[in-house]
């Protein structure tokens, strides 16, 4: 098998999913341990380690083009975003939209500027602008600690979260059957057993004495659970599709995920500090 010209290896489960444990293992300690060490800065520490980690390893874990340019586009929007979110006065998505316009504009000229010839330009913006968005949406992360007592959500959020990751790839690592996909090594059982583990984790975490709390915090759990393994199915799809390095592809399933699952996280927050009002 070729990927525009260029031969592919084929994508092996077992150390794959063994390497994407390790990796979100470190991922959940940073996002859950640092946050009960030091609730502030080490989410803060937290966010800027999975943005940093995000821009690196973006390009040679998606295939785009043009490294190092494009980690220099997504570690700004990266910044960007944080800058924004921790000095917005009000809580809400809109503040991330002109960094998001400028991201566009940065991956734009990025490619412009390549050097002839120009391979995969209009691929290569489409996968810097979705890394910048990766990078941006993890900003929200620090965006849920501030919304009022809803911050108390974050931790279990964030631990549910990791959980269903981290049962998505131990399923998978023992046998992914049956497949979403013939070459895709990602099974059906692991993804709806890891909905299910990250929505327990979540109502466990976020321990109350009334029924209809536990099942409220157990579709908060569910729904950031699902997006979460959808965003790593997605990149595993990427994986298969572009041939990266392991290395650059194991980070990136453990950062993107968490990334991804900020906006319905912050959504989920936010109407939890409303009701609570």
């Amino acid at each position: 098998m070729t990927v525009t010209g260029r031969a592919v290896r084929p994508f092996v489960r077992r150390p794959f999913h063994a390497w994407c444990v390790l990796g979100v293992a470190v991922t959940t300690f940073l996002f859950v341990g640092l946050q009960l060490l030091a609730p502030v800065n080490g989410l803060v520490f937290a966010v800027a380690i999975g943005q940093l980690a995000t821009a690196l390893a973006w390009s040679y874990g998606t295939g785009s083009v043009g490294f190092p340019g494009s980690a220099v586009v997504i570690a700004l929007a990266a910044i960007g975003s944080d800058l924004v979110v921790l000095n917005a006065k009000s809580i809400h998505f809109g503040v991330l939209g002109p960094i998001l316009a400028g991201a566009v504009i940065a991956a734009i000229v990025h490619q412009v500027v390549r050097r002839p010839p120009r391979a995969q330009v209009l691929s290569s913006i489409a996968q810097d602008v979705f890394g910048a968005v990766a990078a941006a949406s993890m900003s929200l992360w620090l965006m849920m600690h501030e919304a009022g007592d809803a911050r108390l959500l974050v931790v279990g959020v964030s631990a549910g979260a990791g959980v269903a990751l981290l049962v998505s790839h131990l399923v998978d690592c023992i046998g992914a059957s049956p497949r979403v996909s013939y070459d895709v090594p990602r099974g059906v059982f692991g993804f709806v057993l890891a909905v299910f583990a990250g929505a327990g984790v979540t109502a466990w975490r976020l321990d109350t004495a009334f029924l209809s709390d536990i099942l409220g915090h157990a579709i908060i759990g569910g729904l950031v659970a699902l997006v979460c393994v959808l965003t790593s199915l997605a990149m595993t799809f990427i994986a298969v599709d572009a041939a990266p390095r392991t290395w650059a592809s194991v980070v990136l399933h453990a950062a993107v995920p968490f990334a991804m699952a900020a906006p319905t996280g912050l959504v989920i927050t936010l109407a939890v500090a409303a009701q609570a009002g």
